[in-house]
């Protein structure tokens, strides 16, 4: 059981790196790079450190 739940785990941040940086479309904004190396869970840190500033926090740094 230990087994397959790491498996698991493992299979979905190998899912969730290759959704965020396999699928670059030219057309599209520049990415939001999360603080954390991690997709996703570099958000959720960004998220709980800086409460509903956060948003405004990330948009700023993208946009300058």
């Amino acid at each position: 059981m230990l087994y397959e739940t790491a498996a698991l785990v493992v299979a979905c941040i190998v899912a969730a790196w290759c959704i965020e940086y396999l699928s670059d479309d030219p057309r599209e904004p520049p990415r939001v790079k999360p603080t954390f190396p991690v997709p996703v869970i570099g958000h959720l840190f960004g998220w709980l450190w800086h409460g509903f500033e956060y948003p405004n926090i990330v948009g700023y740094e993208t946009c300058t």
